[in-house]
């Protein structure tokens, strides 16, 4: 089995550099009608001239025009060497800069009314031309809702807009717009956009070949699950069932690894690895199997097919246990789906490792939506065939305890158990950390030069401290050159006024509330130099010892303090206690910088997600901590203990051990 003949004939041709400028009638186009901007602008392909015409002016950016042949033949090749559609828009949006010499050559995706950029080629930015988006937008706006090029002229640009569609369900739709930006003086926009036109084709070309190929792989699909349907079913053992699924399922899909979870029992949440491709015997206890099954049971829990790197539209949360499993395979791609049946029972769960290929990903996650309930029936059809072997084994297990030294060994289990439930408390350990409960930041007043910084990090201040200072040697010049200013307009006032000329004299009035509003400003300025603390704490952030003298702007955050009175202790709960803390279930600490001091507290808050802190889940709790002597600071780290209530001997001791090895089982 595999996915079907992938090779793509590739055309030999140059690329567009070495292209020489050559004319070629089928450039020939006929006037554009009244206006450059009408709608629906059509081209038309001249096999040949009938009269000789007169020579056309040159165009002021000299175009690098080729044939239409010679066009198709590189974008044909395009076509068969692009591995996908982002690249193959990157390259024709350049190829259709370098044959128009164009200023700037963009494409915008059209996304729910929205125009956003995907792809853009500016040879010449560095000149500063003044070639923006803004510039093209407008032109790009009216063929999108008109749906047919566009082409105008605003002051010397030239731009042309061209509309791709993409068949939709619907009927076909605008998906994205080339545009071209040209500084044209006389020659007309026909030849360019008739380049445009072709190279926006191309990209609907490709768009077909891929549904095309997706149309054949599922055809493929289809038979190839029908013939491992037949094979899962003739399987002896359910084991062995899940093997030829995966070896199979890493032959037709070309996978390094394919394997298959079970759950105990129906719709369990709990999934046991079966099978890995490839492999007759499995050590559950390596770290590999273990990777894997910890990947299958996070499918098992979010329910879908989960892809990683993520596809467009798949979750992205709670993948932690397949990124682990990806960071160990690098270089690949990671699709899993439950195994659920046409019935809704979920059996399980399985996982492919691919290359690191995004379209094949996209075909493997469509694949796994629609034949898993296939394969899932196939295997629970085979699991309900062996089923004798359980209820043997369940017979002996009776026969054995019916006899003297299995009632030794129940009076024995017995009184163990009875030990066993004796309660306790269940203390649950977490590392914890101090943080601020508020944070207060001293910002630029406005634009100017820092001066001087009077604290650093650690350092105490109170409410009101000067904490830095603005430097005024710049206010001081702008006010004296203003007040210069001013001397200056007053006199032409008087001078106007005293030639009685109203004009002249309610301008020069108008300049001097100017300068009399700039003066106010700089005041206002030079009164506000020093930067003061608002609130009464330790500093946090905001060591500009080594940048005085450097240039800030308005509402820049220079310095952090956050208050001491009142601390928020954050306790980080590993995900395995999280369903045993509960809100004001009583907590003491030990903090690392106060080893013989114990602070107690109740819990008063836990966060509804988790966050992934030094590569675990854990769930952040809090609890506020009177600090009046203000003898903790921020930062400081330590161990806290939850009294999660009272829980038997026996759970307390090996409610872990009883968990870790019920998951390699389960």
């Amino acid at each position: 089995m595999s996915f079907g003949d992938n090779r793509q004939a590739k055309l030999s041709t140059r690329r567009n550099s070495t292209m020489q400028p050559i004319n070629h009638p089928k450039f020939m186009t006929h006037p554009f009608g009244a206006s450059s901007d009408e709608p629906g602008v059509v081209l038309t392909k001249v096999a040949g001239r009938t009269k000789k015409k007169p020579k056309r002016p040159t165009i002021s950016n000299q175009p690098n025009l080729v044939s239409l042949d010679s066009l198709q033949i590189q974008l044909q090749y395009r076509l068969a060497s692009s591995p996908s559609r982002k690249q193959l828009i990157k390259e024709l949006v350049e190829i259709n800069c370098n044959l128009t010499n164009a200023l700037s050559c963009s494409c915008f995706l059209v996304s729910d009314g929205q125009l956003n950029c995907v792809a853009q080629h500016n040879p010449i930015a560095g000149q500063n031309l003044g070639i923006h988006q803004s510039s093209m937008l407008p032109t790009v706006s009216r063929a999108v809702e008109s749906s047919k090029a566009r082409v105008t002229n605003d002051g010397g640009l030239t731009v042309i807009a061209v509309p791709v569609f993409a068949d939709e369900e619907t009927g076909p739709v605008v998906s994205e717009c080339l545009c071209v930006a040209l500084n044209l003086s006389y020659e007309p926009a026909e030849p360019f956009l008739l380049i445009t036109q072709v190279i926006a084709t191309t990209i609907s070309q490709w768009d077909e070949r891929q549904k095309r190929a997706a149309l054949d792989w599922q055809i493929d699909s289809t038979s190839a699950i029908a013939e491992l349907t037949s094979k899962i079913v003739a399987a002896a053992t359910p084991r062995s069932a899940s093997m030829v699924a995966t070896n199979e399922l890493a032959t037709f899909l070309n996978a390094p690894m394919v394997a298959i979870g079970f759950c105990p029992n129906k719709n369990s949440k709990r999934v046991r690895l079966q099978s890995m491709s490839g492999a007759n015997e499995i050590d559950l206890g390596g770290k590999q199997a273990r990777l894997i099954q910890s990947a299958l049971q996070e499918t098992l829990v979010r329910g879908t097919t989960t892809t990683l790197p993520a596809l467009t539209g798949d979750d992205r949360t709670m993948k932690l246990a397949h990124q682990q499993l990806l960071e160990s395979h690098r270089g690949s791609r990671l699709v899993s789906s439950p195994l659920t049946t046409s019935q809704g029972e979920t059996i399980g769960a399985w996982l492919c490792l691919l290359p690191d290929h995004e379209q094949q990903q996209e075909k493997l996650a469509r694949f796994a939506k629609v034949t898993g309930p296939f394969l899932a029936d196939a295997l629970r059809g085979n699991q309900k065939a062996t089923q004798g072997a359980t209820s043997r084994l369940l017979t002996q297990t009776s026969d054995f305890f019916g006899g003297k030294v299995g009632r030794m060994v129940m009076a024995g289990c017995l009184a163990v158990a009875l030990l066993m439930m004796i309660p306790i408390p269940h203390r649950i350990s977490c590392e914890c950390v101090l943080q601020p409960t508020v944070r207060r930041f001293a910002v630029a007043p406005h634009d100017g030069i820092l001066l001087e910084s009077f604290v650093k990090p650690g350092d105490i201040v109170s409410a009101g401290q000067i904490i830095a200072q603005m430097d005024d040697r710049e206010l001081r010049l702008q006010l004296s050159d203003l007040r210069a200013q001013q001397k200056t307009a007053t006199k032409k006032r008087d001078v106007s006024r005293s030639a009685r000329d109203a004009a002249a004299t309610q301008i020069a009035e108008l300049e001097i509330e100017q300068l009399n509003a700039q003066i106010d400003l700089i005041q206002f300025k030079t009164n506000n130099l020093d930067i003061k603390s608002t609130v009464a704490g330790i500093v946090l952030q905001g060591d500009l010892e080594d940048a005085q003298g450097a240039p800030v702007r308005t509402g820049d955050v220079l310095i952090e303090v956050a208050p001491l009175e009142t601390l928020r202790l954050e306790l980080n709960v590993p995900e395995a206690d999280v369903t045993y803390v509960k809100p004001s279930q009583p907590t003491t600490v030990v903090l690392d910088g106060a080893p013989f001091d114990t602070l107690h507290g109740d819990l008063e808050m836990i966060r509804p997600a988790s966050e992934v802190r030094d590569n675990q889940n854990v769930f952040v709790s809090e609890i506020q901590i009177d600090n009046q002597q203000k003898l903790l600071r921020p930062g400081m780290q330590g161990q806290a203990k939850i009294t999660a209530g009272y829980r038997s001997l026996g759970w307390v001791l090996f409610h872990r051990p009883a968990e870790r090895v019920f998951s390699i089982f389960r």
